[in-house]
């Protein structure tokens, strides 16, 4: 069986690249790429992705040693039945490193044709950062990587419309083309790279807050043995999710002149506002992805479907959104509940082995923007805690303490979060400090929460109570 690249897949076509791609890991492979291959194979877009590493770590080796070739592999239901779509995704035509590569990135800004961007940097990615205080070296964070390529783009190509740029950030954030345009704004400003620039970032660079969802699930690990014999090729970079896909992207139908969605059976919708289809995904669908990580976890589930087959677990989830989300969404009941129920039936599809450990990456900005906005508008509306949430967030933080009955956890944060959350834990377990003291600490800290949640009455007592009972029954529902 040969190795997959572009010496063995012969004659794939040749296109210009025009997406400029920050992140390559297994939702942008699984969703944007895919979305891409499917716009050259059924329109004229014909255009290539290069792929920028947003991050130090790593080298997205196996994606270079295979020119960028992969497959997806799509499971779902259609007519009662299930079926399995494969794909070789070859859209994919160059990787850089910026912080490897730093010029080589830059370069990239001064061809015209490059002139659609999109991005998956997580909750965490669209940040600004005072101490990357150089445009001459690479910036730190993605707002400011972006920011030194339209620099260059700008000086090359000019400050007028034909140089300007259509800008799809994907990350799960309220308004996130909105907040990465303030951001980048503030780098020029702390580069002091004059008005006229700030003036075309303004004028002609177009923003779109976008919502994604699919479920990604990454390498099929027990099927890619099968899939490598039908496929006939090694392919490390194989890719696994489920069938259903959705892009509502804010914006003005001009957008479907650089990309063509009406000319395919892509779901892909322009909207005029967001805010509404943004709240309801992300408070059910994502919500319950963010309660069941560290819940199931503690209650010995390691996917979402091992939860969904779980009594407790699948009786705990749906508490969770009978008697709290849905109730604190300002929108049609009847279409919340069969939305929600959509989402369940999705958790439930026996192909997709969905890790609950790929779910569990930055948890607490997660909770902050998708449970957190459900414990605050419940505890608003009735002046009582909502249990179900309460725990969720109480499990959480007995997750940041890195391990549960022996075993390791895998908590993925930013280290000085995971710093702050272990040294905690270590001195309640050293008896150094109350685990009062310790629950007051964690939820005190702004920087976290964005707001002092002790403040919320009641809170605090809760989840002192829940973890306690946790800690000496080992039970996540005692």
């Amino acid at each position: 069986m040969e190795k997959l690249n572009r010496h063995t897949v012969k004659d794939r076509p040749l296109r210009p690249e025009r997406v400029l791609q920050f992140g390559g890991g297994n939702f942008l492979r699984g969703f944007v790429d895919w979305i891409i291959q499917h716009l050259n194979e059924n329109t004229d877009f014909k255009g290539n992705v290069v792929i920028v590493k947003p991050t130090p770590g790593g080298e997205y080796k196996s994606l270079r040693e295979q020119d960028g070739l992969f497959h997806t592999i799509l499971s779902g239901s259609r007519n009662e039945k299930g079926f399995q779509d494969i794909k070789l995704i070859d859209c994919v035509s160059k990787i850089i490193h910026p912080y490897h590569e730093f010029e080589a990135f830059l370069n990239s800004a001064e061809n015209p044709e490059l002139n659609i961007i999109i991005s998956n940097t997580t909750e965490s990615g669209i940040i600004f950062r005072e101490k990357d205080q150089e445009i001459s070296s690479t910036a730190s964070t993605f707002p400011g990587k972006l920011t030194q390529w339209l620099h260059r783009r700008f000086k090359v190509l000019g400050g007028g419309a034909i140089s300007g740029c259509t800008i799809l950030p994907c990350e799960l954030i309220e308004d996130n083309a909105s907040h990465l345009r303030a951001f980048i704004l503030k780098y020029a400003e702390l580069w002091q790279l004059g008005s006229q620039f700030s003036e075309w970032i303004e004028e002609h660079q177009h923003f779109c807050n976008t919502l994604v969802d699919r479920i990604v699930t990454g390498y099929p690990q027990e099927q890619a043995d099968a899939i490598g014999e039908q496929i006939q090729y090694q392919d490390s970079l194989l890719v696994a999710g489920e069938d259903y896909h959705s892009w509502i992207i804010e914006g003005t139908e001009d957008l479907l002149q650089t990309l063509p969605f009406d000319q395919t059976s892509l779901h892909v919708q322009i909207v005029n506002d967001l805010q509404i289809h943004r709240e309801i995904k992300v408070r059910i669908l994502n919500g319950l992805h963010t309660a069941m990580v560290p819940v199931g976890y503690l209650n010995g589930q390691r996917t979402v479907r091992e939860v969904m087959l779980d009594d407790r677990m699948s009786r705990y989830l749906n508490q969770l959104l009978a008697t709290e989300i849905l109730h604190t969404i300002d929108f049609d009941i009847d279409k919340l509940q069969s939305y929600a129920a959509a989402i369940l039936d999705r958790f439930q599809n026996p192909a997709i082995e969905h890790q609950l450990k790929s779910i569990a990456l930055n948890s607490i900005s997660k909770f902050r923007t998708r449970l957190l906005p459900t414990l605050l508008a419940h505890y608003r509306s009735t002046d009582t805690i909502p249990p179900h949430t309460a725990r969720a967030l109480s499990a959480l933080l007995l997750f940041y303490s890195g391990s549960w009955q022996g075993a390791e956890l895998p908590v993925q944060d930013d280290p000085e979060i995971q710093q702050y959350f272990k040294a905690e834990w270590k001195n309640y377990s050293e008896g150094k400090q109350s685990l009062d003291k310790t629950v007051r600490a964690m939820l005190r800290e702004k920087s976290y929460w964005h707001e002092d949640l002790t403040l919320l009455k009641d809170l605090q007592f809760v989840v002192i109570d829940t973890i306690n009972s946790i800690l000496q029954n080992y039970d996540v529902f005692a």
